[in-house]
């Protein structure tokens, strides 16, 4: 993502890189999210199964 932003900045990259790099941050950032809820929901459940 840092370098798509400095191509962009030093007038190499274009918008659209910069755009569909920063659509790809959002969509591994929110998949990391729905993987840790899963996982501690898991968890969750475990503890809870062997009370």
């Amino acid at each position: 993502m840092k370098r798509v932003v400095m191509n962009y900045q030093a007038g190499v990259g274009t918008m659209s890189e910069l755009m569909e790099s920063e659509a790809m941050l959002l969509m591994a950032e929110n998949a990391y999210t729905d993987a840790r809820i899963t996982c501690l929901s898991a968890q969750r459940k475990f503890q809870d199964y062997n009370k």
